[in-house]
């Protein structure tokens, strides 16, 4: 840094009026000009020439260039070079090259921090920064200078220099090279400030930067971050060591200081580094090899970013499932809560959706198996299988159907395939005991009380809401409860109203005919009557069906759209008839018949379906016309269906996937059945009630014709687009099972004085554990039937358990704050009450500060269509001056409590 340098030369001309520049200007230095002699800098040119003697400084005069800023640099005086001489230069005096003057020229600074010039290198460096701004107040200090400087010097964001910024920096190959490169001086003073800026872990980064030959620093903050986990001390006791010996640079380093790297590291990687870069990959995948490098690799686990330790945390999850399985009780042991929550926390787990999904699945069935332990159901009748089909099995269905899926981890698959064998087996014991009741009542001919069959679905249902309001009834051909569990989970929350009847506050259902096929089932469903048909005949019958005929006008009978009349091709826009049909007012009944599911079913294609209203094309458009024209919209299915998860085949002369003609002779997983509801010409026939079998060769992705409850029972929802609801009709509220929402691992424990008294039923169709291992005795609960709730062994009162919990100080300090009475203007007009607030605040101390909104949404009794603008009025109280007290993630579904703050921000004490 000792030569002489352009940038110098330039900035001591530079005070020169422009006339005087016109001559050769001279500047005396001891230090020689050996660059090149012309050159241009900003456009503008300039020829710089060592002299010598004098007579080089006269031949220089002579020849100098025109245009260009001519400088000759001498170690003369001016008496030496000769008056004559200086007489033709730009002044009579040679300017001299004093840097820091230069320095405070360029800066406008009139004096500078000591702490600089006591490094002279500093000014070269300072001279070469391209463009800088005057100081403020004329004084240039340290904290000015270093940032610009290690900018322009090596490419270092250091205006607000913390570990983050010198980690990003430590990526960048070239910036690296550039700081290898820097004399030694430069290098020790450049660490001191940095350490006395950004911590003394400025220091270990920059040292593991100079001993590395590739950019390593920021993956090696990864690798601690799993070494010095204080969990496993000892195990990487040796490993740790070795990173020192081979790449840290540094001896000793104190932990406080490599817990920081860590943590910093951890952070710029969470936060900071975009998700999909390449760079992010390389980092992450750099960790994972040097880990491995260490023989640390089988403790990737410990790390919220690698991505061997995701999969490694899915494996530690399936054998800690797997253990939990083999536990008489399925008590959620402590294990698998953190294996649990140790795969939500790892920052992989946001682009794993369908993965995550099967994780809380397997813990949803895991804590249903534990509660059929706590009493058993037996049920005398069938509306009450009915019952349970349509609440709570409709649940453990969609749950059981989502973990029937192939994964990377051969840990985790085995231990899903094993909870998935352990709840199909309870479920295989309550399809047994449905079809017994089915048969009974097919065979005694009673008709039910509560549920409509197929063929009186219309009349009970559909044409009572037509006598007043217009109806587009859309019917998803093989729809089962599982299914539209999962579709009903999405159109729920998308300003649409589901409705219930008065009195009944459940899902409603039908029973479809026997065999539980299109033809029969459907075509019975549109004509109103048992009827084996094609789309031709259901498009004979529909428009003259009794009951539905009444609702309309004389000129405008009740319309049916099939898939060839909803457009022609796939089933993704609708034809210019069915959007005119729904949109006109005279139409009473309009019907669209949407063949997705079943289609899917027929298909063997290895995808996994998530049955949204997207998912189903064709469902936005006719809800999105329905809403416009304000109509009604009656979703049903014509029959349910069960999924391919290795079934049996048996062959058989005639009938159809789950059906065959009666030889007389039922298996055990089958039933003969003749009767009204069976649909074949007056002719007996055998069908399986066991979802093992079926009597179709090749596989496909589902079969229906059966009598499992999953094929016979199917759903109907009432949908309103307004609030300006039918008669008779209330709105939905969530009915999901206490062990569905997955941040409660435990199900709630009844008190053992009050176990015989408990009017809420969990468990099976009947006791299939028998006798009590430990050798009690004692009969399981019992429950009566006609006082059974909606959804058997679903609901526990959040209500009641809320109450149990006392209102804690803090928060009644804060509801009786001035602060908060003046806030709540803010609520008025949502008509929150200080109770609703002080509902969802209770709910969320009792989750810790952090719970999903169909938790929250059953806890405070709001229908989850609500949630969203509920959360946001009382945002709107609670969060002062936009600080996020109250935070809603919608993309996890997630409301969070951020409790200090809002202590502080209320200045109330806990």
């Amino acid at each position: 840094m000792s030569d002489l340098k352009r940038s110098h030369l330039i900035a001591g001309v530079s005070s020169l009026p422009q006339k005087k520049l016109q001559r050769v200007v001279g500047v005396r230095s001891s230090i020689s000009w050996s660059g090149d002699i012309e050159s241009e800098v900003n456009g503008i040119r300039y020829c710089i020439r060592q002299c010598d003697s004098p007579l080089a400084v006269r031949e220089f005069i002579r020849s100098a260039v025109d245009g260009a800023i001519n400088i000759a640099v001498t170690n003369m005086d001016e008496e030496t070079i000769g008056m004559d001489a200086m007489l033709r230069m730009a002044s009579t005096r040679l300017l001299t090259i004093d840097r820091w003057q230069l320095v405070k020229d360029r800066f406008h600074a009139r004096s500078i921090d000591p702490r600089i010039t006591k490094h002279d290198w500093l000014a070269d460096l300072m001279l070469d920064i391209p463009r800088v701004q005057p100081v403020a107040g004329g004084f240039l200090d340290a904290e000015t200078v270093w940032p610009i400087t290690l900018q322009s010097a090596l490419g270092m964001n250091a205006e607000t220099l913390d570990l983050h910024n010198i980690l990003s920096w430590s990526r960048n190959p070239e910036y690296v090279q550039r700081w290898k490169q820097m004399p030694d001086e430069f290098k020790s003073t450049a660490t001191e400030w940095m350490s006395a800026t950004a911590g003394k872990t400025a220091q270990l980064v920059l040292a593991c930067v100079e001993k590395n030959n590739m950019p390593d620093a920021l993956p090696i903050g990864l690798v601690l971050d799993v070494l010095l986990n204080s969990e496993h001390k000892h195990e990487m006791a040796n490993h740790l060591i070795r990173l020192e010996e081979r790449m840290l640079g540094v001896s000793n380093p104190s932990q406080e200081h490599l817990n920081q790297w860590a943590a910093a590291s951890k952070d710029l990687v969470r936060f900071q580094m975009e998700a999909s870069t390449s760079e992010l990959k390389q980092v992450l995948s750099r960790a994972d090899a040097i880990l491995k490098e260490l023989g640390a690799d089988k403790m990737c686990f410990l790390s919220d970013v690698s991505p061997i330790g995701f999969h490694q945390r899915l494996t530690n999850f399936g054998i800690a499932l797997s253990t939990q399985l083999g536990t008489s009780d399925f008590a959620i042991s402590e294990m698998l809560k953190d294996r649990y929550r140790r795969i939500f926390d790892h920052m992989k787990a946001p682009m794993e959706p369908l993965r995550l999904e099967r994780i809380k699945m397997a813990i949803r069935l895991l804590r249903w198996l534990g509660s059929q332990h706590q009493q058993t159901v037996s049920f005398d009748a069938l509306d009450q299988a009915i019952d349970y089909q349509l609440g709570e099995a409709s649940f453990v269905d969609w749950a059981r159907l989502k973990i029937n899926a192939v994964e990377p981890s051969q840990e985790l698959s085995a231990a899903f395939e094993k909870l998935f064998t352990k709840v199909a087996d309870l479920r295989h014991t309550q399809a047994e005991r449905f079809a017994g009741l089915f048969q009974d009542s097919i065979r005694l001919n009673s008709n039910s009380d509560q549920f409509s069959g197929v063929e009186t679905l219309l009349k009970d249902v559909v044409a009572p809401l037509a006598e007043d309001r217009p109806i587009l009834l859309v019917v998803l051909d093989g729809m089962s409860t599982a299914v539209f569990r999962e579709l009903m989970q999405d159109i729920v929350h998308r300003d649409w109203y589901w409705l219930f009847r008065e009195g009944r506050g459940k899902v409603d259902g039908a029973l479809a005919a026997v065999p539980s096929e299109t033809k029969r089932s459907r075509c019975s469903l549109l004509a109103g009557r048992f009827l084996i048909g094609n789309k031709d005949v259901e498009s004979r019958e529909f428009p003259k069906h009794p009951e539905l005929l009444r609702c309309c006008k004389s000129d405008h009978p009740p319309e049916i759209f099939h898939k060839s009349d909803i457009a022609p091709g796939d089933e993704s826009d609708l034809s210019t008839n069915v959007r005119a049909s729904i949109q006109d007012a005279n139409k009473q009944v309009v019907a669209v018949v949407v063949n997705a599911i079943d289609d899917h079913l027929g298909k063997s294609q290895q995808l996994e379906t998530i049955w949204s209203r997207d998912a189903i094309k064709v469902l936005p458009l006719l809800l999105h016309e329905a809403k416009t024209s304000e109509r009604l919209v009656v979703l049903v299915s014509d029959h349910g269906h069960i999924i391919e998860t290795g079934t049996e085949y048996k062959a058989h002369d005639g009938g159809g996937e789950r059906w065959r003609p009666d030889d007389g002779k039922p298996g055990d997983q089958e039933l003969r059945l003749e009767g009204q509801r069976v649909v074949t010409d007056g002719q007996p026939v055998i069908v399986p009630w066991s979802e093992r079998i079926r009597y179709t060769r090749g596989k496909n992705n589902g079969y229906h014709g059966g009598i499992n409850p999953q094929e016979i029972v199917f759903p109907v929802a009432v949908l309103s687009p307004t609030e300006d609801f039918p008669a008779g009709m209330t709105e939905y509220t969530l009915e999901d099972p206490a062990w569905w929402d997955e941040q409660y691992f435990h199900p709630p424990q009844a008190d053992d004085n009050d176990q015989a008294e408990r009017e809420i039923p969990t468990g099976l169709l009947f006791d299939i554990y028998g006798p009590d291992p430990d050798g009690n005795t004692e009969e399981p609960v019992k429950t009566e039937l006609a006082e059974a709730p909606a959804v058997p062994g679903a609901l526990d009162s959040m209500a009641e358990q809320r109450a149990e919990i006392q209102t804690p100080q803090w928060l009644k300090n804060l509801l009786d704050s001035t602060l908060f009475e003046s806030q709540m203007e803010f609520g008025k007009r949502n008509r929150l009450t200080p109770e609703k607030i002080r509902d969802v605040l209770v709910e969320l101390e009792r989750g810790g500060g952090k719970t999903t909104s169909n938790a929250l949404a059953r806890a405070v009794n709001q229908p989850p269509i609500r949630m969203r603008g509920f959360i946001t009025s009382i945002m709107r109280v609670l969060n002062i001056e936009a600080y996020e007290i109250l935070r809603m993630d919608e993309a996890s579904g997630t409301i969070e409590l951020n409790k200090p703050l809002l202590l502080r921000q209320f200045e109330i004490e806990e």
